[in-house]
């Protein structure tokens, strides 16, 4: 049982400061992987041997590409205790997976292993499947932090996801977040209590959303087979189905609402 795999990535980026605090960042990655197992069970061993079955073996050849873009927009203001940071961005990918499998049992010469999977003599005992995948990507963010002496704090984001995998016209989620930060040890009546190192009140709620769903999951399928249908003595290849349509399908959100009480003292 023996994989072969191979995985290249090229990540070339650019930053340019547009202003003394206005930066923009574009970033594209090209990552290209390939997985080749194979895997053979000898004709020799117990069951394969008392059943005279010969050898089982199995090849896939697997590969997948994945392009992606990422644009932000930072902008970063700091005056008399006030910090704010403004961040914008645009991502885009797409992910192409390509899949051929090839298995059979029935091998008599146990030294060509996987390396011949048409030497049977029954090609009944052989079977094949493939598939080709897309899965696109797109996504709108914005976030805002802002800070005040120390003492303050506030982020809000908010984010627009959409993925080609959901059905129509549900393939978009929004998802936005916001949370507050007061740093009570930071305040002046506080300030010289040396043993507390820090005493902060938290609040923060939002919302977060998964597409981890196989692409095409919406859609009504058909599968190519021969073994529906005979006419006479012959099985004819047919379509049938076998998976119903999905026109609900769409992003899996999570909503969390958190309140916390952060205290550290004596170091």
């Amino acid at each position: 049982n023996k994989i072969n795999r191979d995985v290249i990535s090229f990540t070339p980026s650019l930053q340019y400061n547009i202003l003394k605090n206005l930066v923009a960042k574009t970033k594209l990655t090209f990552t290209y992987k390939t997985d080749l197992p194979g895997y053979y069970s000898p004709s020799y061993l117990p069951v394969a041997s008392i059943n005279m079955t010969g050898g089982t073996a199995a090849r896939t050849d697997w590969r997948q590409k994945k392009y992606l873009s990422e644009t932000t927009l930072n902008y970063n203001f700091k005056k008399r205790g006030h910090n704010l940071e403004l961040l914008g961005g645009f991502t885009a990918e797409k992910t192409i997976t390509e899949n051929a499998y090839m298995g059979g049992s029935g091998y008599i010469d146990d030294n060509l292993k996987y390396f011949n999977m048409a030497a049977l003599k029954d090609k009944e005992g052989l079977s094949i499947s493939s598939y080709y995948h897309i899965k696109t990507n797109m996504s709108v963010l914005a976030r805002v932090n802002y800070s005040y002496k120390r003492r303050y704090y506030a982020t809000v984001t908010m984010r627009a996801d959409g993925a080609s995998n959901f059905a129509k016209g549900k393939k978009w989620g929004y998802f936005p977040a916001a949370a507050l930060r007061w740093s009570i040890s930071n305040e002046k009546w506080l300030k010289h209590t040396h043993w507390l190192n820090d005493l902060s009140l938290r609040v923060s709620a939002g919302r977060s959303g998964n597409d981890a769903v196989a692409s095409y999951q919406s859609l009504a399928t058909l599968t190519a087979a021969t073994s529906s249908w005979m006419f006479g003595n012959t099985r004819e290849l047919s379509y049938v189905p076998s998976k119903l349509e999905n026109s609900n399908l769409t992003w899996e959100t999570t909503d969390s609402f958190n309140v916390g009480l952060n205290f550290a003292a004596f170091n």
